[in-house]
């Protein structure tokens, strides 16, 4: 699959759904990072593309580029302002990213019969 979208991008390297294909294809590999990059290298072309954008955060996530996924939800709620789901996930996200930042997943890790104090 990877090689397949290589050959789209030699005619269009802006290709949105090659590079979510491609992300996809990375991500089922394991390489979370590449799968990120596939995406961020066309984030300015599919910043108003619903399905792009909805792609692009699940790849944010996923590399725990919580900043990120939250930038991509957020304009989606722009994009679509009715999108219950997106409002929740930036909640979520932004949780997701303050425990992430604050060290408690780390500290319950270490300690996981005890709370995060």
């Amino acid at each position: 699959m990877l090689y397949r979208c290589v050959a789209v991008f030699v005619a269009n390297p802006w290709d949105l759904t090659a590079s979510v294909d491609a992300a996809e294809a990375a991500e089922n590999l394991g390489l979370k990072k590449v799968a990120q990059y596939f995406i961020e290298s066309v984030i300015p072309q599919g910043e108003k593309d619903e399905r792009f954008l909805r792609s692009a955060a699940h790849f944010e996530e996923g590399a725990e580029d919580f900043q990120k996924a939250i930038w991509c939800w957020d304009k989606l709620k722009v994009l679509v302002t009715t999108d219950e789901e997106a409002r929740q996930t930036v909640h979520a996200l932004t949780s997701r990213a303050a425990i992430k930042t604050s060290g408690l997943q780390a500290s319950y890790a270490n300690n996981p019969t005890q709370p995060p104090r």
